[in-house]
């Protein structure tokens, strides 16, 4: 399982080619299933997600799922782990169903879970962006049929009471959810 691959760690590979040769978007064929968190809200141009592509992406056996937040959101970072373990949650899900590993899920607390209708961290900074600096962010890209998870899609649609929640990234067509 990955959490929010991205271009900055491709950066290393260019200087470390040997280190971090695992960096290759059609992921090699000795892997037989892969399992990407990437982040929805996340804006900044040296995160921008290193997302694989290939057939194997197109049946299945690499699947990248969208999750509300920013990169630190998805893989973690931040002191607030609500949106981070929901992630993990689904990642643990993955490979205990599909692969055999027993993994304890996690317990997500409903009093400390991220509410997909608040503001996120990345949301917050957003509006403190120096002027200057606003060359540095740019929308992520979701491609047509990109799998979003459930908690993501409700971010994207409202609660009942609560309106939508505007997404910073562009949609190229229709998305699926994904089985939790």
């Amino acid at each position: 399982g990955i959490f929010e691959q991205n271009s900055a760690v491709e950066l290393l590979s260019k200087v470390n080619a040997r280190k971090y040769s695992f960096l290759d978007p059609e992921l090699p064929s000795s892997i037989p299933r892969a399992y990407h968190a990437v982040a929805l809200d996340e804006q900044r141009v040296p995160f921008e997600p290193s997302l694989f592509s290939g057939p194997r992406v197109d049946n299945g056996q690499i699947q990248q799922v969208w999750f509300a937040g920013a990169h630190s959101n998805v893989g973690g970072g931040f002191a607030d782990t609500g949106l981070s373990d929901i992630a993990l949650d689904w990642m643990i899900r993955q490979l205990s169903s599909n692969h055999g590993l027993n993994l304890q899920p996690v317990k997500l607390d409903p009093a400390g879970l991220w509410d997909p209708v608040g503001q996120t961290d990345m949301d917050k900074k957003a509006t403190k962006v120096d002027p200057k600096r606003l060359h540095l962010l740019r929308p992520r890209i979701v491609t047509a049929n990109a799998l979003l998870h459930p908690s993501a899609d409700q971010r994207l649609k409202g609660a009942p009471g609560h309106d939508p929640i505007p997404c910073k990234a562009q949609f190229q067509g229709p998305y699926q959810i994904a089985p939790n």
